[in-house]
């Protein structure tokens, strides 16, 4: 059970950044929409998220990297321990 928790944990954390800065733009491109309706949101809206994903996510990677290498050490003793019993 706890294993399955850390890696809830681990995706969650590896992927709210991103989650966020996206929502973040998805907020300013509402607010555009609601500003200009005669622009087509659509056709500018999908292109700009992709960027903004692919940027954040470029950003973090080495913050990632790190993080998840720490982590999966973490992972494989817990694994160790439930497979290989102390005796």
């Amino acid at each position: 059970f706890q294993l399955g928790q850390d890696l809830f944990e681990i995706t969650l954390l590896a992927a709210l950044p991103v989650m966020g800065l996206l929502l973040i733009t998805e907020i300013a491109i509402a607010f555009i929409a609601k500003v200009m309706p005669q622009m087509n949101i659509f056709i500018v809206g999908i292109p700009i998220k992709v960027i903004v994903g692919l940027l954040a996510l470029s950003a973090g990677l080495p913050y990632l990297s790190q993080f998840l290498s720490h982590r999966f050490v973490l992972l494989i003793r817990q694994l160790h321990q439930l497979l290989i019993p102390a005796s």
